[in-house]
């Protein structure tokens, strides 16, 4: 993958994502974070926005998963690391704009 420029866009696109997860994660005790390169300002870095959601009830993970998946993520398991869970999505279709 190439790097691309710094953009601030990076920024808002993370805000939109965050919305849009929020919104079909009402009533869950989580936290939507921005992580990854293209949450440092100036960094040069892949374009793909990376996202963790921290939850705290283990019984939430069904939900939540089911969730992410209506907005066109799929899981991808945990790509080796113990405790984690992978979801992916192509493309963006927020609403939250």
């Amino acid at each position: 993958m190439v790097l691309k420029k710094y953009t601030s866009d990076w920024i808002g696109n993370f805000t939109n994502i965050k919305c849009e997860i929020e919104t079909v994660l009402s009533g869950i005790h989580c936290l939507i974070e921005h992580v990854g390169s293209t949450s440092v300002p100036q960094l040069d870095s892949k374009p793909v926005i990376d996202i963790d959601v921290i939850y705290y009830d283990p019984s939430d993970f069904e939900i939540i998963k089911s969730q992410l998946e209506g907005l066109g993520y799929y899981h991808n398991g945990n790509q080796g690391i113990q405790g984690r869970d992978v979801f992916k999505r192509d493309g963006c279709n927020s609403n939250c704009r």
